[in-house]
């Protein structure tokens, strides 16, 4: 299968790299509309006084097998902060602080679009990494597997993001993060300048999405977009004689070296018997 065209679920500001003409960023796509959140939520971030912090780990995995040392790590850290916490939890859980909203679904976009959410505590899948920095909301980064690893680090190396080991958790470490993240300014102003970078585009995801696929019919296919190497033979994409020139040259450049060595070797042990006086010169006759 050759597509005539890609799209990316990313944006140069977050992953700059090297690409061809028909491969396009729509980085942030899902990211349409805001709707109003349920009252009870909306009360509990209005009247935050601190500030709230939004913590879930997204949709495949359940908060609730956490281990038991994890969650009451998270909840001895949750009572000694000022701000209030919304905990995306799927069950039931003891000795929680009254700071502290649990809930088994969270409309994640809406919240972190209040200007009350001042952190996210999230494993970091990709639709939560677009929304954190959408938002200019600094990230507490617990990744799990696969991607989440990856975006996790990106956010780390621009400066938004504090990490935060899941699976070693302790009350410490999670205080520790949470005030870095909220009290170093140097996070919270990253972030508002890489929001500012991912959504300055010539136009919408969206839009780029509608525009280059009926660019694409309109022109019958969009083969002239694509990479010259497309079109190479597996030979030649293997650069294998690329590989065959480079394999000759160190050929003939060892054997060169070995046969120099053995010439200099011999000489040399020639000479040395001779001053030793175990072999005699021979007199060549003219």
């Amino acid at each position: 299968m050759e597509p005539h065209l890609i799209f990316y679920n990313n944006h140069a500001s977050l992953l700059p790299r090297p690409m061809n003409p028909n491969a396009i960023d729509i980085g942030g796509i899902h990211l349409e509309g805001v709707k109003p959140l349920p009252k009870e939520i909306e009360k509990f971030i209005d009247e935050a006084e601190h500030g709230v912090i939004l913590f879930t780990l997204g949709s495949v995995v359940r908060a609730a097998t956490l281990s038991p040392e994890n969650k009451k790590a998270f909840t001895d850290a949750f009572a000694e902060i000022p701000q209030r916490v919304i905990w995306k939890f799927e069950d039931k859980i003891e000795n929680i602080s009254s700071n502290v909203m649990i809930l088994d679904w969270v409309p994640q976009r809406d919240i972190l679009e209040h200007k009350n959410v001042i952190a996210f505590i999230t494993h970091c899948g990709m639709g939560g990494t677009n929304e954190a920095v959408y938002t200019a909301t600094p990230v507490v980064a617990c990744p799990l597997f696969c991607d989440q690893v990856n975006n996790a680090e990106l956010l780390e190396n621009l400066d938004v993001a504090v990490h935060l080991d899941i699976y070693d958790v302790t009350k410490q470490n999670i205080l520790n993060a949470l005030n870095a993240i909220i009290n170093d300014t140097r996070y919270y102003n990253n972030m508002q300048k890489l929001s500012k970078r991912f959504k300055d585009r010539p136009m919408t995801p969206q839009q780029s999405v509608v525009y280059w696929t009926e660019y694409v019919i309109r022109n019958q296919g969009a083969s002239h977009l694509r990479s010259p190497a497309c079109r190479l033979s597996w030979f030649q994409f293997s650069m294998l004689d690329v590989v065959f020139i480079w394999a000759s040259i160190l050929v003939i450049f060892v054997y060169s070296l070995i046969s120099t060595f053995r010439i200099i070797s011999s000489r040399f042990n020639t000479q040395y018997r001779i001053f030793s006086g175990l072999e005699k010169p021979q007199n060549k006759k003219l």
